[in-house]
């Protein structure tokens, strides 16, 4: 049997829904919403930012929101919004070509050249869905979501990402309990992130 698997081990252990959920509400439930509004703001600040460029390089949003979630992997938000840029105005995009071919096909033909949860996630994200939520290696940290070496994991699994996901809605619903708010769970997930790294990495 896979030690893994069993019940006693500790790796496993910290996955469970419960843990999650603990580790996430522990980072959030002091952030008031009057103290916070940035980052529970950030992504209509973020959304803003590509329906601007769409009309500035006379492309569609969908195109451009696309193309951005293909360039975020391993790269700030900062960062992402310069290689954005850089694509768009036909410079040196310099990031894994992988990611930069999808972006280029992404400002062809939209959201059917993007592949991964992440990036996919994102992009609806960035179009203004607030009910997906997106789980990256940032809210993997605040999750404390290991590898089978106990060391911070750099992305989920597709049911991690699953799972994480769950959490962050549960986490949803205890913050607007709390405050009596009414926040979406890719709102909470955008403060989760600020709160782990900051409003612009």
């Amino acid at each position: 049997m896979d030690k893994r698997a069993t019940s006693d081990n500790p790796l496993r252990r910290r996955h469970t829904n419960k843990s999650i959920v603990g580790n996430l509400w522990r980072l959030v439930k002091d952030a008031k919403p009057t103290e916070h509004e940035s980052y529970l703001q950030w992504y209509e600040e973020a959304e803003l930012f590509i329906v601007g460029l769409g009309m500035k390089h006379k492309t569609t949003s969908d195109r451009v929101a696309a193309a951005c979630a293909a360039l975020s992997p391993q790269k700030s938000w900062s960062q992402n919004k310069k290689l954005l840029v850089d694509l768009l105005e036909k410079r040196e995009v310099k990031h894994i070509t992988a990611f930069v071919e999808m972006a280029k096909n992404a400002l062809e033909i939209g959201f059917a050249a993007l592949s991964g949860q992440k990036i996919i996630s994102f992009a609806l994200n960035l179009l203004g869905d607030r009910d997906t939520v997106t789980v990256d290696r940032i809210v993997c940290r605040a999750a404390s979501i290991i590898d089978k070496h106990g060391n911070p994991k750099n992305s989920p699994t597709a049911l991690e990402f699953v799972q994480v996901g769950e959490c962050v809605r549960k986490v949803t619903e205890l913050y607007n309990s709390k405050y009596r708010t009414e926040y979406k769970p890719a709102e909470i997930q955008a403060l989760i992130w600020c709160l782990t790294r900051g409003k612009g990495d």
